[in-house]
């Protein structure tokens, strides 16, 4: 069973952020469909400061926190863009545990 996983752009929902799935084919998940944009749904949750969405995103998967959209920006610039400081601190920590795995 496939997830299409999408945030709508700012949506709300009685003060919720809200995740759009929309059901695909039997496959796996996909969360690294774009919009128009070429942004994941990480960049958009980055961008509108949806920090439990963000976490989401980047706990329950090997997603590329460093992907870039049309516009060359990752999911850091996007929540810098907007002074997003929740999800800044929270993505810098993970970048920084992401290289210490590495090394």
């Amino acid at each position: 069973l496939t997830i299409d996983l999408t945030i709508k752009s700012g949506a709300k929902s009685n003060g919720y952020n809200c995740l759009l799935m929309t059901w695909t084919d039997p496959k796996g998940i996909n969360i690294t469909s774009t919009n128009h944009e070429g942004n994941t749904g990480l960049h958009l949750s980055c961008y509108y400061g949806h920090l439990n969405c963000v976490k989401i995103l980047v706990d329950s998967s090997d997603i590329d926190i460093s992907a870039e959209n049309k516009r060359g920006g990752d999911a850091l610039y996007e929540a810098k863009s907007r002074g997003q400081d929740n999800v800044i601190s929270f993505l810098k920590q993970r970048i920084r545990s992401q290289k210490q795995h590495q090394n």
